[in-house]
């Protein structure tokens, strides 16, 4: 018996003991925040992502093949296009979009310009967690691959056809988890095409041709308004 007692304070005194570290430690682990990564959190889950772009700088050349004429100048364009959101970092995207060139250098008359639309679908990897951050703000390293055609309108002149390719890599950033954002790429378009330039004279019930103009490949600077409904 003398041994139990000899043995009971010792244990009363860690069992104490263990009770307030307890009590002191629980505040102090209820106040510590657990900080996540901006790289750990993907966007939220939406429907699919509609894109709304505006392309500059670039430099497209058209070249007149008969008379060696030719015109390297910056053009202007804009589209919208829609991507999906799979639970995947590949998604499939499609592109309608109006670009317009000059040609009034080249020597056609009444032809200032060419203006062209085009319809496009291919892919696009879209990481759904960031590569890396910027503060709070989720940056996503982005490429895509489209094919399609193009309708192409020679100012009064006929209207032509050609097949379209366009490549870009570039930049998405958004705020934390938020699925919209800002879209800054590169982008290239790497097929060489040609058009013939008709038109109807009416004294001669015919059509005249004055020549076929090659549009060579051509890169610019696209930006873009990502939005996640």
């Amino acid at each position: 018996m003398r041994c139990f007692a000899s043995l009971r304070r010792p244990v009363l005194l860690i069992l104490a003991g263990f009770g307030l570290a307890l009590v002191f430690s629980a505040p102090s682990a209820a106040g510590e925040k657990i900080e996540i990564e901006i790289t750990e959190v993907p966007y939220r889950p939406v429907h699919a992502f509609l894109r709304i772009h505006f392309e500059f700088i670039g430099k497209q050349e058209i070249v007149h093949q008969e008379w060696q004429t030719s015109q390297k100048d910056g053009y202007l364009g804009f589209g919208l296009g829609l991507i999906s959101a799979r639970d995947t970092d590949f998604q499939y995207e499609s592109n309608l979009s109006y670009e317009r060139y000059k040609t009034d250098l080249i020597g056609i008359p009444d032809l200032d310009y060419v203006s062209q639309f085009n319809f496009q679908i291919g892919g696009r990897y879209l990481p759904r967690y960031p590569t890396f951050g910027i503060g709070r703000m989720a940056a996503r390293l982005t490429f895509s691959a489209l094919g399609g055609a193009g309708l192409i309108f020679p100012g009064s002149y006929d209207m032509g056809y050609e097949l379209s390719m366009i490549l870009a890599a570039g930049l998405m950033i958004s705020s934390g988890d938020n699925p919209s954002g800002i879209l800054i790429e590169f982008v290239y378009r790497p097929l060489e095409s040609g058009f013939k330039v008709n038109s109807w004279q009416e004294s001669a019930l015919d059509e005249v041709y004055w020549g076929k103009l090659i549009k060579k490949p051509a890169w610019g600077i696209r930006i873009a308004w990502i939005f996640g409904p």
